[in-house]
């Protein structure tokens, strides 16, 4: 059944009652969504947006105030209008009742229908308005202004049953027709429709009628018969709803898949200028059938021509658009529409088209961010330079809008900013990979808008420097020797201001090189470049070699012509001159090159012993000459690795005893790079770790063990070998401690240490961390707890306390308070331990204490009452009644009961059971107090008498105080079940009674598997399995019980975790076996808690894990709950499977086998 909702119409010929019912009357009669339904296929959609006015003053024309202000105002009107018309209603009848007989009598009726139609849409908005915002964002129900949508329905019957020969029932059959839709009876709607069509041909509703024939066709998907209503509303030129059946029927051929005709229409509703084109069409009367045409068109039209050239779709709609805010429209849409479809270029031409007749700046801001997407996936930056311009306009119009503030305005131009940075850049880079100068001139334009603009960007000197590089590249050395002269000039200090004036030396000098090109200007320009900045050069560097560059590049420019008997020549006269000059090195390899290019290995041993004779040659530099072996050495190298191919592990040994037993500098670590790379095609990661760490020892400062250590780091993560990761993070801080990646690195090998149950190394890692590296405030009080944390696991509370009032400043105050509260008592430290619980106290009454110090918070409490428990219970009345002894009892009594209920506040288990079984206690005491304290001394029978009943009485009241809180205490233990022998004595459904914490597992001996894992079958075979998938969930968990099998619990742990807390795709199974895992290894650890835990998520994940159920009973089992474990244990599913057996406690098995 269709959902029934009011609808509304509009009457031609009707007087509004009010100027306010017009307003609503109007706004309620455009439905874009019923002009465009679209029954073809959601992919071929396009997403409308439509936007609704803010306010509902907005809707009907108000100007915009405050909205509790304005809705009143319009209620008070929509009451104004109702009782209007009320009265115009009853006098409606009136006239009706005096009206029988006269001919005039049924126009009467339909005054009437419109009334109730009228009344219907008021009372429809002011209850609407009523319910304030609840009435805008969700659906309007109104019984009373459906029930006068009947009575208007029900007046029109009356009409047609009474007056069948009235002249315009017509007109009443179309208005009835529409008052049933407006109900959502549409097949009455249809009948009504249908009985008008039949039997008034020549009506004048006729067209109409067709036209929500075809509608209602339409929108129920009966595009066939939509057609064929559409088509004869056609036969009416005359009406208004031609305007619109064309304009449907073009979207019926859409939904048909006819792409062209559909076209052909819409340019006929477009081209048809005699039509209005706002039509008084009902439901329709406010829509601009042209615009909505042309805008229609960009869908049509990317389907009829899919293969059009960026720029063709421009003179298309040119002909089609009367102005130029028609023609953006409809570009924007044909935009949008190629990049649905991925036509990143037609849709990047478009944008860059209506940049330039955009005057808007948030739309050209608009505008530029979909360029940048499209440039970005079409990879096509041949425009770039344009684009960047774009960017730029599109700021400056921004730059000094007055409706903008200066942050709003900054934030725009930081963020296209990058846009502009990044279009340029990557321009750059595809210069740098087409080494066309054309590329390099178009990248230097694009920086040149870049730099023009963004004066102020903190990568302006970057962007200068890539700019001079991207004109030198592209052969404008005059302009690049320019550039580099600026950086120079704009940079004070004389280190930094090397560089880029020695590069204005060379961009001169090569300029001068092929002056061909050049003008009388840039030649000028060149020479006195060169001079000038030659002259700077060596007056700042006098004792650089670089002042012979002038020399040396004569001789290079002989080189570059291919006149290498020349060139060979000038540079032996330039190393004679300068034998001790930095150049001199590299005048002597530029010979060796024109000597190995023209094959004169002849002239390689003339040149070798010309050099020879030289005395003040570095002697270097005639070691390399004589020997001549560093290329052809070289080519050994690569010939060892081209053999490894075949046969690798023979290769892999001669490159190793290559790389130790060779003592040409550079070969070695030459030859152990290519060992490590070759290692890694090869897979063999055994060989990677061997490369290496001979990398690192060899050479531990460099570069290169710098980047091997890195490599290592990844390979050990990605085949999941924890400890050589912790390691290698270690190693890597320790070797480079101030590498941005030092911190990081020592950080997790600290984590890592610590889920490896290493803890001693772990707070070392910490304590490096912390007082090393500069960290925020929180970062530091994070680290500072991890440490006390460890601390205290190792048993050391006095150095937990020292490390947290140390970082006192840096903890989080409620985390400082409650756990220093804890180990300062620990410590005896009574005075520090009250002050540090009574803030615990205060910020825990705020709600500021995290859910983990709790437990250290409640525990401190407990312990500051049990100060006076010991001289509470020992206080004994003498012979004879002591007052001050009763109330120093007293007062004792009620201190520790007020200080014991104040720890079960705090609601930690272990301790609020405690603290009851101590309220037990010193309720019971005082009773026994009361009853064993001497009689008064001078009563008489009768007072003693009545004075034991008293006395007893108040006893009785204790003890029963007592025994509520011994049941209250019983009750939350079973509840919980606490892994606490201490707290486990007290209840009485226990099966174990001693009150000392022994863990389920005594002092297990732990592996440690590093790399000589690598040698284990099968660990080798899991190792090389993550190497090529490092992601593999079921490799990593037969890893973890690889580790578990052979004794490294933490190794195993550690695997578990990062499987659950990683991006793995884990099943409920998977993540049921990681758990069990971690709860074996917990019980490995002494951490039966934790244990307990991830087995219970274990079995809640998985009930079949066989391994979680025996060893979750087995935890019970120790702890003293017998029937539970026997429940729990009872309740295993399935088999004792392999891996079952494995992850299983003997201990806890034999619980249930009469071990």
């Amino acid at each position: 059944m269709r959902k029934t909702t009011l609808q509304f119409r509009s009457l031609t010929n009707l007087r509004p009652l009010s100027h306010v019912a017009l307003c609503v009357l109007l706004s309620s009669c455009s439905s874009m969504s019923s002009l465009i339904p679209f029954v073809g296929d959601a992919e071929e959609q396009e997403q409308v947006v439509l936007t609704e006015p803010e306010t509902e003053a907005s809707k009907y024309g108000f100007q915009t105030e405050d909205k509790t202000v304005e809705e009143e105002i319009l209620i008070r009107r929509f009451n104004v209008d109702k009782d209007n018309l009320d009265h115009a209603i009853k006098n409606t009848k009136d006239l009706i009742a005096k009206s029988y007989g006269r001919p005039f009598l049924p126009e009467l009726y339909i005054r009437l229908a419109e009334l109730y139609a009228e009344k219907s849409r008021s009372v429809f908005f002011l209850r609407r308005l009523e319910m304030g915002e609840r009435g805008k964002t969700s659906e309007v129900s109104s019984v009373e202004a459906t029930g006068l949508k009947e009575k208007a329905i029900e007046t029109y019957m009356q009409i047609i049953s009474h007056f069948p020969e009235f002249d315009d029932l017509d007109r009443v059959h179309f208005y009835l027709a529409h008052e049933l839709r407006e109900l959502g009876k549409y097949e009455s709607m249809v009948e009504q429709y249908q009985i008008l069509l039949k039997n008034y041909p020549q009506s004048a509703f006729l067209p109409e009628s067709l036209l929500l024939l075809g509608d209602y066709s339409f929108e129920n998907k009966e595009i066939d018969e939509a057609l064929a209503y559409y088509r004869q509303v056609l036969n009416y030129p005359k009406s208004s709803a031609v305007v619109i059946a064309r304009y449907k029927l073009a979207w019926v051929h859409i939904n048909k898949r006819n792409y062209k005709q559909a076209l052909t229409l819409f340019e006929q509703s477009v081209t048809n200028t005699d039509a209005p084109s706002t039509v008084d069409v009902d439901t329709y009367n406010r829509v601009d059938i042209r615009l909505e045409a042309l805008a229609d068109m960009a869908f049509s039209y990317s389907h009829v021509y899919p293969d059009t050239k960026p720029g063709e779709d421009s003179e298309y709609f040119k002909k089609y658009a009367w102005s130029r805010q028609s023609y953006m429209l409809v570009m924007e849409k044909l935009a949008n529409r190629y990049m649905i479809k991925f036509k990143w270029d037609n849709a990047a031409h478009i944008y860059r088209e209506l940049a330039q007749i955009q005057f808007n700046s948030d739309k050209l801001l608009e505008y530029t961010e979909n360029l940048f997407t499209c440039v970005s996936e079409s990879k096509n930056y041949n425009n770039a330079e344009g684009d960047v311009a774009l960017i730029v306009r599109a700021l400056e119009k921004n730059r000094y809008s007055a409706h903008m503030q200066l942050e709003e305005k900054q934030k725009l131009v930081d963020e296209y900013e990058i846009y502009a940075r990044d279009i340029a850049t990557r321009l750059h880079e595809k210069a740098k990979r087409s080494e066309t100068k054309e590329d390099f001139a178009i990248t230097a334009d694009s920086y040149e808008e870049y730099l023009n603009f963004f004066d102020e960007s903190e990568h302006y000197a970057q962007i200068q420097e890539n700019y001079a590089e991207s004109l030198f590249s592209a052969g404008d050395f005059t302009r690049a020797g320019r550039i580099y002269e600026t950086i120079a000039t704009s940079i004070n200090d004389p280190k930094r201001k090397h560089d880029p004036l020695y590069s204005a030396a060379v961009s001169y000098y090569t300029a001068l090189d092929d002056r061909d090109t050049l003008n009388y200007y840039e030649i000028a320009y060149s020479q006195d470049g060169l001079r000038d900045v030659g002259q700077s050069y060596v007056s700042l560097y006098p004792s650089s070699s670089k002042v012979q560059d002038i020399i040396f590049n004569i001789a290079r420019v002989r080189y570059d012509e291919g006149d290498f008997d020349s060139a060979v020549e000038e540079f032996i006269a330039f190393v004679n001159k300068y034998p001790k000059g930095k150049n001199a090195q590299a005048a002597v390899q530029l010979m060796m090159d024109a000597l190995h290019l023209t094959e004169n290995y002849q002239g390689l041993v003339e040149l070798q012993q010309s050099l020879a004779k030289i005395p003040q040659l570095d002697p270097a530099v005639k070691s390399e000459m004589a020997a001549i072996s560093k290329s052809a050495q070289a080519k050994i190298v690569q010939e060892m690795v081209v053999d490894s191919i075949n046969d690798w592990e023979s290769g892999k040994e001669k490159l190793l005893d290559f790389a130790e037993n060779t003592k040409t500098a550079g070969m070695d670590i030459q030859a152990l790079n290519a060992l490590f790379v070759s290692s890694s095609e090869h897979g063999d990661i055994e060989t990677m770790h061997v490369a290496g760490q001979s990398i690192v020892a060899r050479f531990p400062k460099s570069e290169h063990a710098n980047k091997a250590l890195k490599e290592l780091i990844r390979l050990s993560l990605s085949t999941a070998q924890f400890r050589a990761l912790a390691d290698y993070l270690e190693q890597y801080q320790t070797q480079f401690p101030k590498s941005s990646n030092s911190r990081e690195f020592i950080q997790q090998a600290a984590e890592i240490r610590t889920s490896l149950n290493q803890n001693q190394l772990a707070i070392k890692n910490y304590n490096l961390l912390l007082g090393r590296y500069k960290l925020d405030k929180e970062e530091k009080g994070r680290t500072a707890l991890a440490i006390s944390k460890l601390q205290i696991k190792s048993g050391d509370n006095a150095a937990a306390l020292k490390t947290l009032e140390k970082n006192k400043s840096s903890i989080n105050s409620a985390s400082f308070n409650a756990l220093g509260a804890k180990l300062a008592l620990d410590q005896r430290q009574l005075s520090a331990g009250e002050r540090y619980f009574k803030k615990a106290r205060q910020l825990h009454s705020s709600g500021r204490v995290a859910p983990a110090y709790i437990d250290p918070l409640s525990e401190a409490s407990y312990t500051l009452a049990m100060l006076s428990y010991e001289r509470y219970m020992n206080m004994r009345m003498g012979s004879s009644i002591d007052n001050k002894m009763m109330e120093s009892k007293t007062a004792l009594h009620e201190r520790l009961q007020k200080e014991l209920l104040r720890t079960t506040k705090f609601k930690s288990p272990r301790w609020s059971i405690l603290a009851c079984f101590r309220l037990h206690e010193i309720n019971t005491e005082y009773a026994r107090f009361l009853e064993t304290a001497p009689m008064p001394e001078g009563f008489s029978a009768e007072d003693i008498s009545e004075y034991k009943q008293i006395i007893q009485q108040t006893a009785l009241e204790y003890k029963n105080e007592a025994l509520q809180y011994l049941h209250t205490g019983e009750d939350l233990a079973s509840k919980v079940r606490p892994f606490d022998r201490k707290v486990s004595t007290y209840d009485s459904r226990t099966a174990n009674a001693s009150g000392k914490n022994i863990s389920f597992v005594q002092g297990p001996k732990y592996k440690h598997i590093g790399l000589e894992g690598l040698k284990d079958p099968e660990l080798r075979t899991i190792y090389d399995a993550l190497y090529k998938n490092p992601s593999d969930a079921d490799t990593l968990l037969a890893l973890a019980k690889a580790y578990q099998f052979r004794g490294d619990k933490g190794q195993a742990m550690v695997v578990a975790q990062n499987l659950l807390g990683g991006n793995f795709k884990l099943g409920s199974r998977r993540r049921s076996q990681a758990y069990a895992i971690m709860g074996s290894v917990y019980i490995d650890y002494g951490e039966d808690k934790l244990a307990r835990d991830v087995l219970r998520k274990s079995l809640d994940l998985d009930k079949s894990a066989y391994s979680s159920s025996v060893n979750l009973a087995g935890l019970y089992w120790h702890y003293g709950y017998a029937d539970y474990a026997n429940g729990v244990y009872s309740e295993r599913v399935g088999l004792k499977t392999d891996d079952a057996r494995l992850l299983i406690h003997a201990r806890a098995e034999g619980f249930f086998n009469g071990q």
